[in-house]
């Protein structure tokens, strides 16, 4: 039979291990097979596939600093800084047109439309409409035009009045109400070249509209091109935002 004490060693030898003096066995682990001890220095059974060491190679671009582009205001960012105009409005107003006869010169109008920011432009689109009489040998005439544009503008100036420019194509018709219940008309084509001057008034902004170009018209059975002129003062007012 084998001795007390001797049974007691066999069973727990951990235990003898852990306290023998002056030795560290804070980081031994046991082999739950073998009964086995690691030792300082010894390499461990089994080693976790996700985990790796701090020198070792990981897959390329893991952890690599990704560089942005640094983000940048446009004008229009700006100029909302200093109380621009939102990214989105709607404005309306009234001003002068130039009629596309010789003789009828320059008719009142209205005019009407919206605008949208994209980036460092905005998108412009405008309806007018005006009349006038004009004076002729033993009587007059009325003649009346419809048309619009669609241009094109960015900042050149954005502090508390805001000087936008570009350019603007367009499309009109009209028309003419001549004596003896006659009447006549045609449609024009027209490229200008856009000024806008706005500041801000209130919950609105007040804005001065100018263009100035040319159109394309047949008048007398040939076609011609005539300057084209306009300038109107508006409201600009958000829409939706």
């Amino acid at each position: 039979m084998t001795p007390g004490h001797d049974q007691s060693e066999d069973r727990w030898p951990e235990i003898r291990l852990l306290e023998q003096p002056g030795e560290d066995v804070g980081g031994q682990v046991t082999d739950a097979d073998h009964r086995q001890f690691a030792r300082p220095g010894d390499r461990l059974s089994e080693v976790d596939a996700d985990q790796k060491a701090a020198d070792q190679a990981w897959p390329p671009g893991y952890g690599d600093a990704i560089d942005l582009p640094p983000l940048r205001p446009t004008r229009y960012d700006i100029a909302r800084a200093k109380g621009g105009p939102a990214p989105a409005l709607g404005f309306g107003g009234g001003g002068v047109f130039s009629l596309p006869l010789s003789g009828a010169g320059i008719a009142p109008m209205i005019r009407a439309g919206a605008r949208r920011e994209f980036g460092a432009y905005t998108a412009r689109l405008h309806f007018d409409a005006g009349r006038r009489d004009v004076p002729i040998s033993g009587g007059r005439y009325g003649i009346s035009r419809v048309g619009g544009g669609l241009g094109l503008v960015t900042p050149l100036a954005y502090g508390k009045v805001m000087l936008e420019a570009g350019a603007e194509a367009g499309y009109g018709y009209s028309w003419q109400d001549l004596p003896g219940n006659k009447h006549a008309g045609a449609g024009d084509v027209s490229l200008s070249g856009l000024a806008l001057v706005s500041m801000r008034v209130g919950p609105t902004r007040l804005g001065l509209d100018f263009s100035a170009g040319a159109q394309r018209l047949k008048v007398d059975g040939a076609m011609v091109v005539k300057p084209a002129f306009s300038a109107g003062l508006v409201f600009l007012f958000g829409v939706g935002e």
